[in-house]
């Protein structure tokens, strides 16, 4: 183990991890996800489809919370926020590839590609 439990800097380490893991959150895949949110949706069900969509990310986000003591109790602290930082590396990977492009598009245009299918051409 790198920094075993009776470690001085074990809890400043950890303070750092988990600081990092947030902001990396909150820089990159939430603000996707908010204008994926905000920009993939048809008008006339926007409201309602962000908002189903948003009570899904609170429910999953409670059950992280609920079950983070025992992925803890399970794989360790390391492990968890190795496992965290996995899934955050496939999440990256499917928004750059399964995500499309909407930069220099109106919402009217995305609006009309989501209606029809052709703005879901994946890159692989």
């Amino acid at each position: 183990m790198v920094l075993p439990v009776g470690s001085a800097a074990r809890p400043f380490v950890i303070l750092a991890l988990v600081v990092l893991f947030v902001r990396s959150m909150q820089t990159f895949l939430n603000i996707a996800i908010w204008v994926m949110l905000a920009e993939i949706f048809p008008l006339f069900i926007r409201g309602l489809a962000i908002g189903i969509s948003v009570f899904f990310g609170w429910i999953v986000n409670a059950l992280l919370g609920l079950f983070f003591p025992i992925l803890i109790a399970a794989l360790g602290i390391s492990g968890t926020f190795f496992l965290f930082g996995g899934i955050g590396i496939i999440a990256l990977v499917f928004i750059a590839k399964m995500l499309p492009e909407t930069r220099g598009r109106t919402l009217e245009n995305i609006e009309e590609g989501v209606t029809t299918g052709s703005i879901y051409v994946v890159k692989l």
